[in-house]
C-alpha cells in the first residue's frame, strides 16, 4: 500500500523537504516537537502480504525442484505470499529413497506450528477418481455430478476443520488440478456490482448459498460506442475465493437450468397483465392471496368497453374471468371472495359505466359459464345490430331535414 500511495501535492512537497534536511536538523526538529504525530507514510508501513517470504524454507523447496528466482519471474511467488493458490503450474520432483515421482502442480503456502512456512503441492488429479469424502462431508451422486460439470456443488456443506469443528462451507473444484477446495460460508463476500450489473438482495442471498445466478452484464464501453449487454451466469467459486462468470459448457449448463426453472415457475407467478392490460401491484397482491379483482377498461373485438372480475390460483396460466352477473352468483354461493375495488391501469376511465358483453341478454348466464353460448351470441348480435341501425336512421333523418336560415341582424 505504501508503494502505491497517492498524496496531495502539498503533503508530498513537505515530505520531500523533510527528507532533504540533514540528520542533525531532523533530530533538532524531533527535540523541539516531541509530541508531533508520525507522517502518514510511516503509519502505512504495514505488511503487503499475508506471509513473510523470509520464513519460507528455500532449501527444502530446492530439494523438490522449486527455486525462488523462478517463482518470482512467473509471478507465482506474489500469489503465494498473498495467500492464494497459483494459477500456473510448476514441475515438482519427489525423491523418497527407492521411489521417485514428478508431476505438474499448483503451489501454495501453509504455516507450521513453529511459524515456518512450507510449500504445498497440488498435483493434477484424475477427475473420474474424485474422492467422495471431503473433510467429513459425504458427497452425494448429485454433488459429484454437479462438481464435475459446473465445478461447484451449488449449496452449503458442513466440513470438519483440523480442530474438529464443523464449518458450513462452499465446495468447489479446482478446474486445473481437479482438487476439491472449501471456503467458509461466513467469509463469502458478494460485491454490490459487477460488470455493470447491480445485484438484488435475492441474488446476493442465492450467491452466498453457492447457487448460480443469471444476470445481465455489460461489456466495457469503447470510445464513441455504447456498452453491449449480455446474459451470463455467475457463481461463487471456493477455489478462486470470489465470483466467477461461467462460460463454455459450464455456462451452457447453468443457462439451461435457468430456462428450465423459468418454465417450471412460469405458472406459479402472479400474472402481471390481463387481456393486454397492466395490473396494478395491489391487484397482483390480491390475486396472490386468492382474492377477486375488478378490472375495467377492457375492450372487445368490436371496440366496445366492458368490465368484469378475475380470480387466479397457482398453476393457472391465465386468470379466470367473470362477468358481473357471474360474479354476483359466485359471491352468493361463496365461491369467491368479495372484490376489492382494484382496477387495471388504463387510460380509459370506464368506472363500470360501459355495457358488458352480456348486458343485452334476457336470461342470465349459468354460474360456471363465462361466455355467451352460440345462440345467445347471435341473439345479442341481432339486438346490437338493430340498435345500430336505428341510430343510423335517426342520424340520416336529421341530415335530411332542411336547415333553417337565420336572419341577419342589421
Amino acid at each position: 500500500m505504501a508503494q502505491y500511495e497517492v498524496q496531495p501535492p502539498r503533503q508530498a512537497q513537505q515530505q520531500s523537504q523533510q527528507q532533504a534536511q540533514p540528520a542533525a536538523g531532523q533530530q533538532q526538529q524531533q527535540t523541539d516537537a516531541p509530541q508531533q504525530q508520525p507522517q502518514p507514510q510511516e503509519q502505512q508501513q504495514q505488511p503487503q502480504y499475508k506471509y513473510d517470504v523470509n520464513k519460507i524454507d528455500w532449501e527444502a523447496a530446492a530439494s523438490i525442484g522449486i527455486k525462488r528466482e523462478q517463482l518470482e519471474q512467473n509471478g507465482m511467488l506474489d500469489q503465494m505470499l498473498k495467500g492464494f493458490q497459483t494459477d500456473k503450474t510448476a514441475r515438482v520432483y519427489f525423491n523418497l529413497g527407492s521411489l521417485s515421482h514428478s508431476n505438474d502442480s499448483q503451489l501454495s503456502l501453509r504455516e507450521n506450528t513453529d511459524g515456518k512456512l512450507f510449500i504445498c503441492s497440488h498435483g493434477i488429479l484424475d477427475l473420474d477418481k474424485m474422492q467422495k469424502q471431503f473433510f467429513g462431508y459425504e458427497l452425494s451422486q448429485k454433488d459429484m455430478d454437479a462438481v464435475k460439470l459446473s465445478g461447484n456443488i451449488g449449496h452449503p456443506a458442513e466440513v470438519t476443520n483440523r480442530a474438529g469443528e464443523k464449518i458450513p462451507s462452499l465446495i468447489s473444484r479446482n478446474l486445473k488440478t481437479n482438487e476439491l477446495v472449501s471456503f467458509p460460508l461466513d467469509k463469502v463476500r458478494i460485491p454490490a456490482e459487477k460488470n455493470g450489473h447491480t445485484f438484488t438482495p435475492d441474488e446476493i442471498t442465492k450467491l452466498k448459498q453457492g447457487e448460480a445466478v443469471v444476470c445481465q452484464f455489460q461489456t466495457k464501453a469503447k470510445e464513441g460506442q455504447k456498452p453491449k449487454t449480455y446474459l451470463a451466469p455467475v457463481q461463487f467459486s471456493a477455489a478462486k475465493m470470489q465470483l466467477e462468470l461461467l462460460f463454455g459448457e459450464r455456462g451452457k449448463l447453468a443457462m439451461d437450468e435457468h430456462r428450465e426453472m423459468q418454465k417450471q415457475t412460469a405458472n406459479q407467478e402472479v400474472p402481471k397483465t390481463f387481456r393486454k392490460q397492466e395490473l396494478t401491484e395491489k391487484s397482483q397482491l390480491e390475486l396472490a392471496g386468492g382474492g377477486t379483482v375488478k378490472v375495467s377498461g377492457l375492450v372487445d373485438k368490436r371496440g366496445k368497453n366492458y368490465h368484469g372480475y378475475i380470480t387466479w390460483q397457482p398453476g393457472q396460466k391465465y386468470p379466470a374471468f367473470m362477468f358481473p352477473k357471474d360474479y354476483k352468483t359466485a359471491l352468493e354461493e361463496g365461491r369467491v371472495k368479495p372484490a376489492v375495488e382494484n382496477e387495471v391501469q388504463v387510460a380509459v376511465n370506464s368506472q363500470g359505466k360501459t355495457n358488458e358483453s352480456t348486458k343485452s341478454l334476457k336470461e342470465a348466464l349459468q354460474s360456471a359459464q363465462t361466455q355467451p353460448t352460440g345462440e345467445q351470441k347471435q341473439q345479442q348480435d341481432r339486438k346490437e345490430q338493430q340498435k345500430e341501425d336505428k341510430k343510423q336512421e335517426q342520424r340520416q333523418e336529421q341530415q335530411d331535414k332542411p336547415k333553417q336560415r337565420k336572419g341577419v341582424r342589421r
